[in-house]
């Protein structure tokens, strides 16, 4: 698929909370995106909710759906 229609392209790392941490205090170098599921982030909010949308604005994400 050509980056034209598909714009997200490499490597990506699948975004849990438990690595929200390690993360944030080393930034990865390797990463080129993170994958998420909405509904394990879905009404996330304090430190934890801005740490999340501090990724949203540095890395392109790809969310998919489990159960919505």
């Amino acid at each position: 698929m050509s980056s034209k229609t598909y714009p997200v392209t490499g490597s990506g790392l699948g975004l849990r909370r438990s690595l929200m941490g390690p993360l944030r205090d080393n930034p990865p170098q390797a990463v080129d995106f993170f994958e998420i599921a909405p509904e394990n982030w879905i009404g996330v909010g304090g430190k934890m909710g801005k740490d999340f949308r501090s990724f949203t604005e540095r890395y392109p994400f790809i969310a998919h759906g489990l159960s919505l």
